[in-house]
């Protein structure tokens, strides 16, 4: 490809063409990018003619041979990647052992020179995007809810919060028999139970966060226990999107800018009427504000089996039918329940 030169322009203005290089094993050909990943940079390699996903943590660094420090920050800087690798590499272990077969787990996590990079699966979504669910059939969006609601039951028992629950970590994909069914990525700000980051360290979309999330971060860590049940909130707000494609309605007095907030202020969710009672129920119990209240995602799955059980698709379709017709959708309309659908971003 031609390098256009402007006129007055210098040469050291120009950017070099990318040059192909490798990776332990894996070859890059082309440039590796940082949109919408804040923390890394991210593209494709192959290996022995197979494509897969890379991942290049832009922190930590480990310290150059060359880099002009004294001894003593080499070596700390050299125990902090020691410790944040091993604990990666445990979340990871776990992550690999805690799968229904829908998650995009590690295929490889090493250190290449200074940088540190994650290897997965490259995965080809689905070209329907997720805001688009909730006018599937009742049959496809009850299996994406299960298969959901399974692979997160496994990861809480793997005792992993993935923290950073939201539509663009969940890849659609179509089954050989034409079902939708879907794939969690991104699992660079998971973490162990019994390793809660720091305050300052917890990251993922606010707009998703449990009360405890957004309470610990207030407090800069002096408030808010962080556990499992804080993805079962998150999730909670995913059914509703998946079931009706809003977040539920939150009355409250006070100014918010997330649900999280809101609860935690005394706000009140009101999920809508738009979903059947049977799922209605349970997001309800999802979304209590105390985590020990809240239903887990192994009790979510078994009710959600249950309602294979007992409760015909055709009757829950008929039911969302009559209710869009009775009821009109409920709006957004506070300043703030707009502010939520924007910061949740579905690219």
């Amino acid at each position: 490809m031609a390098l256009e030169i402007k006129m007055g322009s210098s040469n050291k203005n120009i950017e070099p063409e990318f040059e192909p290089y490798r990776v332990n094993e894996y070859d890059i050909t082309e440039p590796l990018t940082s949109n919408n990943s804040g923390f890394s940079k991210w593209g494709f390699c192959t290996r022995n003619n197979k494509t897969f996903f890379i991942k290049e943590f832009l922190s930590p660094k480990y310290p150059e041979p060359d880099a002009e420090i004294s001894e003593t920050r080499r070596k700390n800087q050299i125990e902090e990647c020691t410790r944040w690798f091993n604990e990666r590499q445990q979340v990871y272990n776990i992550i690999m052992h805690s799968t229904g077969g829908n998650i995009v787990e590690p295929v490889d996590f090493f250190r290449f020179e200074n940088n540190y990079y994650l290897i997965t699966n490259k995965i080809d979504a689905n070209s329907m995007k997720f805001e688009e669910l909730y006018r599937v059939s009742t049959e496809q969006r009850h299996m994406v809810l299960k298969v959901l609601a399974n692979e997160f039951s496994k990861l809480a028992a793997g005792g992993i919060v993935h923290s950073d629950i939201k539509p663009s970590n969940l890849m659609l994909k179509t089954t050989v028999n034409g079902y939708f069914t879907v794939k969690i990525i991104d699992f660079d700000d998971s973490f162990r139970e019994q390793a809660v980051p720091y305050w300052d360290e917890l990251h993922g979309d606010l707009a998703y966060f449990s009360p405890e999330a957004v309470l610990y971060m207030d407090t800069e860590g002096e408030e808010g226990t962080i556990t499992t049940k804080a993805d079962v909130f998150s999730l909670g707000i995913l059914f509703h999107q998946i079931l009706c494609g809003e977040f539920p309605e939150v009355k409250c007095d006070t100014d918010f800018t997330y649900i999280g907030e809101a609860v935690l202020n005394g706000g009140k969710i009101i999920v809508s009427n738009q979903i059947p009672e049977q799922y209605r129920n349970i997001i309800e119990i999802m979304l209590c504000e105390n985590a020990e209240d809240r239903i887990s995602m192994q009790e979510v799955f078994e009710k959600l089996c249950e309602i294979d059980k007992h409760i015909s698709y055709d009757r829950i379709a008929s039911d969302m039918e009559e209710k869009s017709v009775k009821t009109e959708p409920v709006q957004n309309k506070t300043d703030q329940n707009n502010s939520l659908w924007r910061s949740a971003s579905f690219d």
